[in-house]
Formats: structure tokens, sequence, C-alpha cells
């Protein structure tokens, strides 16, 4: 049994934070197993960015200013960071930090 889904299991009781009329928790993970554990209904599986998303995630991250032009091995640079990515917004947008 995978660590990760065993200690959310024994350390998360929703139905007691749900008590309160109007209260909801949103449920955000990779794991289909950890959204079925849950029982988020329904389950909303979303696609993964393109080489492009990623990179401008990173473009916007990195490079604040956008006044200033990128030299050509910067872009390259980054777009081959974008690919390492695999699609994954949230490691896109850790990469730079």
């Amino acid at each position: 049994m995978d660590m990760r889904i065993y200690s959310f299991r024994s350390q998360v009781d929703f139905k007691q934070d749900l008590d309160t009329q109007g209260s909801s928790i949103l449920v955000t993970t990779r794991s289909e197993k950890v959204a079925k554990i849950v029982q988020t209904l329904p389950i909303c599986n979303l696609g993964k960015l393109s080489d492009d998303q990623c990179w401008l995630i990173l473009k916007n991250r990195a490079f604040l200013d956008d006044s200033a032009p990128l030299t050509k091995d910067q872009e390259r640079i980054g777009r081959d960071i974008a690919k390492k990515c695999a699609g994954l917004p949230l490691l896109a947008k850790e990469k730079i930090v």
C-alpha cells in the first residue's frame, strides 16, 4: 500500500469538516486512488499542458520584466526545461523558484 494514501486515510476525516452547511473541500490529486478514497464525484481528469504552455508558465515566472527581449539561448534553454516538465503545470511553475 502506498504510504501517502495510508497516511491520508488515517489523518483526514472529511465528514467532520463537512458538518457545517455550505462547506465543501476541493481535492486535487494526480492519483485516481486518492480521488476514489475521498469519494469525489465526478472525478475530473485534466489533460497535460503542451510544451508551449509550460514554456509560457516558465517564461512568466523567470522573466518578470517583459520589456527586455530574450536571447535565443535563453529561449532554447527555457523550452528544453519546459519539455522536461512533461505537461505538468505545477512542475513548470516550481522549476523557477
